[in-house]
């Protein structure tokens, strides 16, 4: 027992971060002779589906069943994981990076797909880091960036290489590594070692004396970054305090079989006589036992159950004869039969399943399937021998034909409520299934059942089209019907004068006419709105007529007034309206009218200058009485002016000559004024 005879103590950590869920998944398993940890990082967007699970959940199932080193095998196992990932693929890729660890507690390979690590320490010194199939690790490999440095880490994540890929993987395995004691195993994702580089994995060592005190101390280092989005992150340790020692196993071992030997050597001498010829005969026995054994092997081989089941049958007939008494040849008669029945058993299984398979019990025929599987467990030699892998794809072949026979039931439901669109489609889900299993006899039928679904849905479509059709025609027709009440409501309000609310009804009932393609009607009704339109001008012009006519009139009052002004601005108010409604003979007789206040209203103003130019010059007359020779001759020119305002020609030339006689006057004056 090596786990025994071995320490290996096992702790681990796996955190979302600042994520809403964490993607990282870990497991292991420890037997007897092997132990097994994986770890796995996914990739994808699914958030119902945890595909690192799925991969390590693989793995350890595939390992737990058959443990082994073998490069082989593990990589079979990693690959198997790769297939449930694509298998379980629906509305995301699922994506996964996993590292597998595997050990016989004396020697351990890793292997690898994607960018998970693998860290061994041995003393103070890294003894070996794991690559990744990432960009970064080419980059590394090709020295165009330091390993372990800060240049080119944003493509750590830029993979070659993760399980769910399309197309064929690569999976680095390596060889076998001889452990030591006090080894320390560090497996981690992406999401820490990116962030944590192999001097600080080697700092926290230090003082550190169990495995949880460690990843606490990596933890703490890695949170201390103080990053503002912390991914997902796994790290899990292994402290082999204790390796198995095969060399004193082996001294263990020989001594026994050295002490065996004796024993059996001294009781064969005593009893060799006794029993030579006893024995003689059962070693016949067994080698006849042996020989149908291994054509049957041989033949399960083949995959001829028929003949290996005879032949297994000939041997237990012929084991009849070995005793199943105590002692060591007793057991191994047991060994034999029971070996035989076991081999006899699972091969009557896959026939008794190939048999009801071919009878369409596909149920049982899997329930049989299963039960050979479960038979080949109890011999592990046998297992290898056995195609389990055919007997699993055959076990998937009956749920395929049992799942066909089970949607053709609920499609015939459906069917039966003529519910047949459904029908078709489960139909065809069917038969897409009974094509990829290759199920001949059911494709056919599925097909005859689809080609008569499509008939019946032909004629529910028709059926349905026409009750459609049926449906529209009265819906056109009530239509009509309102749209021809409109037009007689709006024949009413025509009627009564009431113009915008008919023209309101006949547009309802044109828009309801258009709408049914009805282009008469729609004409006919157009033709009324425009009689409408008319009307509703017609009473426009004369509602504008009227108020023009009010401000003629006002205009009428002011001018008897003589407010000119205010008779002219009513009277242009006036002549607005009657241009706008076009009344040509109405805009002349308010432009006659305007001319009219305009030509008294100057006759007026004349009159009053007239007056005052009057009134200046008898003020000049005045003056010059007085001798106020210059302030006479400044009120002539004023009455000048305004005589010249009203076009008084004789008035201004006679104020001309009194404005000469003044200035003779004035020149008398400066004459007399020199003389003195």
């Amino acid at each position: 027992m090596r786990r025994i005879n071995s320490k290996f103590v096992t702790k681990y950590i796996s955190e979302a971060g600042s994520q809403n869920k964490n993607k990282d998944y870990f497991g292991f398993v420890e037997m007897d002779n092997y132990a097994c940890w994986a770890v796995a990082e996914s990739y994808d967007n699914d958030n119902d589906v945890l595909s690192a699970q799925i991969a390590v959940d693989t793995v350890l199932s595939l390992f737990t069943s058959k443990p082994t080193l073998s490069r082989r095998k593990i990589k079979s196992y990693i690959r198997q994981a790769h297939s449930q990932l694509k298998h379980q693929s629906s509305k995301f890729q699922l994506k996964a990076s996993i590292l597998v660890v595997v050990t016989d507690y004396t020697k351990m390979r890793w292997a690898v797909c994607g960018n998970s690590k693998l860290h061994i320490f041995r003393g103070d010194n890294i003894l070996l880091k794991t690559p990744d199939q990432s960009l970064y690790q080419e980059m590394i490999d090709k020295g165009e960036v330091p390993d372990d440095g800060d240049e080119g880490r944003e493509e750590i994540r830029n993979l070659f290489s993760y399980l769910g890929k399309k197309g064929p993987i690569k999976i680095k395995v390596s060889k076998k590594i001889k452990l030591q004691d006090e080894d320390i195993l560090l497996m981690t994702t992406c999401g820490f070692w990116e962030k944590i580089n192999t001097v600080e994995m080697l700092d926290a060592l230090e003082n550190v004396k169990e495995p949880m005190e460690y990843l606490e101390e990596l933890e703490d280092l890695y949170l201390s970054k103080q990053e503002k989005s912390v991914s997902n992150y796994t790290l899990a340790t292994v402290f082999i305090n204790k390796t198995f020692k095969e060399r004193e196993k082996k001294k263990k071992i020989i001594k026994i079989i050295v002490i065996a030997l004796i024993v059996i050597l001294i009781i064969g001498i005593i009893l060799f006589l006794y029993f030579y010829n006893k024995n003689k005969k059962r070693i016949e026995t067994i080698n006849y036992i042996s020989e149908y054994e291994a054509k049957g092997d041989t033949y399960i081989e083949d995959k001829n159950y028929d003949r290996a089941l005879v032949e297994y049958e000939n041997g237990i007939e012929e084991s009849k004869s070995l005793k199943e008494t105590k002692g060591k040849k007793g057991n191994e008669n047991k060994e034999i039969k029971d070996r035989l029945s076991i081999k006899q058993r699972l091969t009557q299984l896959v026939i008794d399943g190939d048999d009801l398979f071919e009878q369409g019990k596909y149920e049982e025929a899997r329930l049989s399937y299963e039960k050979a599987i479960k038979e080949a467990e109890k011999d592990i030699d046998f297992y290898e021998l056995v195609e389990i892998e055919d007997l699993k794809e055959k076990m998937d072949l009956c749920e395929n034909y049992q799942y066909i026979e089970n949607l053709m039931d609920l499609a015939s439901v459906y069917e039966g409520a003529e519910n047949y669109e459904t029908a078709l489609n489960i139909y065809k889900e069917a038969q897409n299934l009974a094509i990829s299993s290759k199920n001949k006899q059911a494709k056919n039928d599925i097909g005859l059942k689809i080609a008569e679904i499509k008939l019946k849905l032909e004629e529910q479509q028709k059926e349905q089209e026409e009750a459609q059709k049926e449906k529209e025609e009265e819906k056109i027709e009530e239509k009509k019907l309102i749209g021809q009440s409109l037009e007689l409501e709006g024949d009413t309000a025509l009627g009564n004068e009431n113009y915008s609310i008919a023209k309101e009804y006949y547009n309802q009932a044109k828009e309801i006419y258009k709408e049914l393609s009805l282009f008469e009607e729609a004409s006919a009704v157009e033709k009324k709105i425009i009689e409408v339109n008319e009307k509703i001008k017609e009473k426009e012009i004369e509602e504008q007529a009227k108020i023009a006519e009010g401000y003629e009139k006002i205009g009428d009052e002011y001018l008897s007034k003589n407010k000119f002004d205010e008779a002219i601005n009513q009277y242009n108010l006036a002549k607005d309206i009657y241009t706008q409604i076009k009344m040509t003979d109405k805009i002349v007789e308010i432009n006659e009218k305007i001319e009219s206040v305009n030509s008294k209203q100057q006759e007026i103003e004349d009159t009053q200058k007239l007056i005052e130019a009057k009134n200046m010059e008898e003020e000049g007359d005045k003056l010059l009485q007085e001798n106020k020779l210059i302030e006479a001759k400044s009120s002539y020119r004023k009455a000048q002016t305004l005589y010249q305002n009203i076009n008084q020609i004789d008035k201004i030339l006679l104020l001309e000559e009194k404005i000469e006689k003044i200035d003779e006057l004035l020149e008398l004056e400066e004459e007399a004024k020199d003389n003195s």
